[in-house]
């Protein structure tokens, strides 16, 4: 076998030479494999590392044997309800699953049991984005789970960290993708997952677990205090909880069509429909009518804070993150743990203008629009794309993480939907102009609204650490692996 990297950059693709043998011998292609990436060089290195793991006298298991089950459920007709005329199931997609917190957009009723997890599950992307991973948290139990997703039962509660560091090493993720198929959408099948082999390094197996489950539980304890600090608005601000969505349906030719009675247009003279949903007049009145009482006060958010959008500009990235700063793109920014996320260089002539600080809150701009996140310590310093609006809290006004609170809420989240505009992609405005008409509710008691803020700063810099937590033991593990190469 000779691995081949491409000298010819013309040539769009690298390749590599393997004996004949590898493929028709059945302990080394076992299904008949003929697609390239099963015999790619980083899946061949991993099972290098592996083999010689297992010369060298290390057990090497399947990842069956650390589970009482590994299966996915059946694929079923979604029956979705409104949820604010209906008692249905919050529903997650994959995508929603690994949002920080966990965010249901859809209901759903009668599913079937077996979509059903428990606590300290493994779940594991079997479609799409393959091989990303997470272990269950009480919070996830509230939900019903997209069937994408493969169900690990561990056997044991003290394997789990070990099983979810592996499966986030390279060799790991090699061995995970190198059984996908499929032409557009890749997948993967839960007998595939349980056939993975596991080394079992006896002087780091409990270490890596117990730091990966001290990872997990200072994740689950940023999750309850970004809910927590969600749920004082309705507690001690007083704004009552508004369900998302509401809305009442007209069927035409098999088509569902939202419908609702609006009033007249307002002095913006916005002429799209979803400018006047009932859901936001309700939020609008509901802070309007707390103003007027005393409780508090409402601001326009250019009244509060600075915001902007840098310029487009040519990513300079760079392959060597010791001379590279993490950019951020928009579908990093509300992940529990951002994926694949790329340096640009840190010597690019341009590279302040792109720069995020601490207590900047980071909003979606484009495409999926109001997804926002908190700059804590540890992304300080960091880039964001210009599909990313930053907003720069005046502190003396407003605590950021009363802010960010705010902004997640529904009461902040209808007002982005409101304002977006688009056909095909949704905007907010060139340069987030329109940001700045979101409406603002602040108590009069400045005790809460600093109780709120803290409790969400919190969060963010809780879920950074139980991350860099996280990586440390992967890297850990990654690097005795290596050894092995």
């Amino acid at each position: 076998m000779t691995l081949i990297n491409n000298p010819n950059r013309n040539v769009p693709f690298d390749y590599l030479d393997i004996d004949s043998s590898r493929i028709s011998e059945p302990s080394t292609n076992p299904e008949n494999r003929f697609d390239a990436r099963f015999f790619s060089k980083e899946g061949i290195a991993a099972r290098l590392i592996l083999r010689n793991l297992e010369e060298d006298g290390v057990e090497i298991k399947h990842l069956k044997d650390f589970a009482d089950e590994i299966y996915w459920p059946n694929r079923f007709k979604r029956k979705y309800v409104n949820a604010s005329v209906e008692e249905g199931i919050p529903f997650l997609t994959p995508s929603e699953l690994f949002k920080f917190p966990p965010q249901e957009t859809k209901f759903i009723v009668d599913p079937p049991d077996d979509i059903e997890i428990e606590e300290g599950w493994i779940l594991i992307t079997r479609s799409g984005s393959i091989g990303r991973s997470l272990i269950a948290t009480r919070l996830h139990t509230q939900f019903a789970i997209s069937d994408d997703l493969i169900r690990f039962i561990p056997s044991s509660d003290n394997v789990s960290g070990y099983i979810q560091a592996f499966i986030k090493t390279w060799v790991g993720q090699s061995l995970i993708l190198k059984n996908m198929y499929g032409m557009t959408v890749k997948h993967i099948e839960a007998n595939h997952i349980a056939e993975i082999n596991i080394p079992v390094i006896p002087d780091l197996f409990s270490e890596i677990n117990q730091s990966m489950m001290h990872a997990h539980n200072i994740r689950f304890d940023a999750q309850e205090k970004l809910l927590q600090a969600e749920q004082l608005l309705t507690e001690k601000v007083g704004l009552p909880r508004l369900k998302m969505p509401i809305k009442d349906y007209l069927y035409f030719d098999d088509r569902e069509i939202e419908v609702f009675i609006g009033g007249e247009f307002d002095h913006n003279l916005r002429l799209d429909a979803s400018y006047y949903r009932p859901i936001v007049q309700k939020a609008l009145h509901y802070m309007n009518s707390h103003e007027h009482k005393g409780d508090g006060h409402t601001s326009q958010l250019r009244n509060l804070s600075t915001n902007f959008v840098p310029g487009r500009f040519k990513r300079p990235y760079v392959e060597d993150p010791e001379i590279g700063v993490p950019l951020l793109q928009g579908s990093h920014i509300t992940q529990i743990k951002p994926q694949g996320i790329k340096p640009v260089w840190d010597q690019w002539s341009d590279i302040e203008d792109y720069r995020v600080k601490e207590d900047w809150i980071l909003v979606t701009c484009s495409g999926t629009i109001g997804n926002l996140s908190l700059v804590s310590r540890y992304s300080h310093n960091w880039t964001a794309t210009n599909h990313v609006l930053r907003i720069v809290p005046d502190t003396e006004k407003i605590h950021p993480g009363y802010l960010t609170t705010f902004l997640l809420s529904t009461y902040g989240q209808v007002q982005f939907q409101r304002l977006s505009y688009g056909g095909v992609v949704d905007e907010i405005g060139e340069a987030g102009d329109l940001f700045e008409d979101i409406i603002v509710y602040q108590p009069s008691d400045e005790t809460i609204e600093k109780e709120i803020g803290d409790l969400a700063k919190e969060a963010y810099q809780e879920r950074d650490e139980a991350n860099i937590i996280e990586d440390e033991a992967i890297t850990k593990l990654e690097n005795a692996l290596e050894k092995y190469l």
